[in-house]
């Protein structure tokens, strides 16, 4: 399901961090997370970050390998590494 989509989506250059914390999930794991969370039909993203704690599937083949804390995922979800922010 993720192969077309990371042709598609392929980019030249890693996602970087704009503060002093480096990203802790990288556009891969943003997109797996994601389509988790459309496929299971979560309401708010603390469901997700909660599965992706305590559910075994998602934590093995979803979240990052060190796993993710609520607010890490937000920031990288909302604002973090995009292009032109200032």
């Amino acid at each position: 399901m993720l192969t077309p989509l990371r042709k598609m989506l392929k980019f030249d250059k890693p996602l970087e961090a704009r503060g002093y914390r480096p990203l802790q999930m990288n556009f891969d794991d943003q997109l797996k997370a994601l389509i988790f969370f459309h496929l299971e039909e979560y309401e708010p993203g603390r469901e997700l970050l909660e599965a992706l704690d305590k559910n075994d599937f998602a934590k093995e083949c979803v979240a990052p390998p060190k796993g993710i804390q609520k607010s890490a995922f937000f920031e990288a979800i909302n604002n973090r590494g995009l292009a032109g922010r200032s």
